[in-house]
């Protein structure tokens, strides 16, 4: 069970996290989502780094990104640790489900 907390929960809570920082406006929030799924599409075969590090984080920016979207477009933006705290609950929140769903945990 150890070895799924790495790459199944940290990493993309990192990512949304992440993704809450960068999203100051609705048109990053929205090349955050298409640029993170863009890593997500590329060939299993790279291997290495990638499908250990980089794409756990690209969900987790993916996921954190479209959580915070609807926030970014009221009159008044939340600040900097608001986007952070959603991208993060999101993330964790979709890949802790996906582990319990998939009985991995």
């Amino acid at each position: 069970m150890q070895a799924f907390w790495l790459p199944f929960l940290i990493l993309p809570s990192i990512g949304g996290t992440l993704a809450g920082c960068i999203a100051i406006d609705w048109r990053l929030a929205a090349a955050l989502i298409t640029g993170s799924l863009a890593l997500l599409f590329l060939p299993a075969g790279i291997g290495g780094a990638m499908t250990t590090v980089a794409r756990p984080v690209a969900s987790g920016i993916a996921i954190g990104a479209v959580a915070v979207l609807p926030t970014l477009f009221r009159d008044s933006p939340p600040a900097v640790w608001t986007r952070m705290s959603i991208g993060l609950g999101a993330a964790f929140l979709v890949h802790l489900l996906h582990l319990s769903l998939t009985r991995m945990i």
